[in-house]
C-alpha cells in the first residue's frame, strides 16, 4: 500500500512540472511569450504632402508613413472631404473641377493626418484645346501690355508658314506650327511674340487660330497677325 502510494505522489509532482505549476520559470517563459503576440500599434502617421495645388484633369501621389515601422497594422484608408472636387484612391489624388478638397488619410487605430488640395481650372494650353480660350487668354496679355486686339482683318494675306521643314511667314505675318507637348511652353511662345511686337513699337494685334489640316499628328496652327 505504501508502495502504491508513493508512486501516486512521483506521477502527480511529475505532471506539475511538467506543465509548470511547479515550475515558475517555465510559467514566466510562457507569459514572455504570450506578451511578444501582442500588437504593436501605430503611434504616428506622416504625409509626403500637407498643401497641394493641382490643375483639373491631373493627378497626384499622397504617400503615407507610419511609426513605429514595426507596426502589426499598416493600413490606410484615405477619404476625401469633397469628391466633386477631388477623389482619392491609394493615396493618388484626382482633380475634378475647380476648388479645394481636404484628403485625409486614417490608420485602424484612429491616426489622421489631412492634406489641403487647391484645384485650379484646366489650363486652355493643354489638350484638348479649348481655342476659344487660349484666345482669350492671350487677348487679356496683349491688353495688359498696351496693345490693341484687332477683329476685322483680310484674311487673304499670303506667305509661307513655320513647318517643320522650315518654311517661314515673311513679316509682319507669323505663323508656326505647335503639337503642344508643352503646354506651358506654348502660351511662353505665344506671350513672347506679343511682347517683342510691343516692343519693336506695334500698338495692334490680331490672333487667328486654324487646326492643322496636312499632318495626320495632333498639330494645330497658330497664326499671330500684327
Amino acid at each position: 500500500m505504501k508502495r502504491t502510494i508513493s508512486s501516486f505522489v512521483v506521477i502527480v509532482l511529475s505532471i506539475c512540472a511538467f506543465s509548470g505549476w511547479a515550475n515558475p520559470t517555465v510559467s514566466f517563459s510562457a507569459s514572455n511569450a504570450l506578451q511578444s503576440k501582442k500588437a504593436v500599434k501605430v503611434s504616428y502617421i506622416r504625409l509626403n504632402k500637407y498643401n497641394a495645388t493641382i490643375r483639373v484633369g491631373k493627378t497626384i501621389k499622397l504617400k503615407a508613413t507610419i511609426y513605429p515601422k514595426n507596426a502589426t497594422n499598416k493600413k490606410i484608408t484615405w477619404k476625401s472631404n469633397k469628391k466633386s472636387v477631388a477623389t482619392v484612391k491609394k493615396g493618388i489624388v484626382r482633380a475634378k473641377a475647380k476648388g479645394k478638397a481636404i484628403i485625409t488619410a486614417k490608420t485602424s487605430n484612429g491616426k489622421v493626418k489631412k492634406c489641403t488640395i487647391t484645384v485650379k481650372a484646366k489650363s486652355p494650353y493643354a489638350k484638348p484645346y479649348k481655342i476659344s480660350a487660349m484666345k482669350a487668354d492671350l487677348i487679356t496679355y496683349g491688353k495688359s501690355i498696351g496693345m490693341t486686339h484687332i477683329t476685322n482683318f483680310d484674311e487673304d494675306f499670303g506667305g509661307g508658314q513655320i513647318t517643320p521643314d522650315g518654311t517661314t511667314w515673311l513679316p509682319p505675318h507669323e505663323t508656326w506650327m505647335y503639337d503642344s507637348s508643352s503646354a506651358s511652353k506654348l502660351k511662353q511662345d505665344l506671350c513672347d511674340r506679343i511682347k517683342r511686337w510691343k516692343n519693336e513699337g506695334e500698338k495692334t494685334f490680331t490672333l487667328w487660330f486654324e487646326k492643322d489640316s496636312n499632318h495626320s499628328g495632333d498639330y494645330i496652327i497658330y497664326v499671330i497677325i500684327a
